[in-house]
């Protein structure tokens, strides 16, 4: 017997958790970025946020 939900059920996505990640990683590359002026991390991090975004 199928229920019916008053609600919109959304499939499981693996996304948010990778993108959560990256951020955290942005910003752990920043933080370095502004104390020993290594940006490599960081712009690598950046670009990984934004291509995940844009899936």
């Amino acid at each position: 017997m199928k229920k019916n939900f008053p609600f919109h059920m959304v499939t499981n996505s693996p996304w948010p958790i990778i993108l959560s990640f990256s951020f955290m990683n942005t910003l752990i590359s920043t933080v370095i970025w502004i104390y020993s002026s290594i940006s490599m991390f960081m712009i690598l991090n950046f670009i990984n946020s934004i291509l995940i975004m844009m899936l």
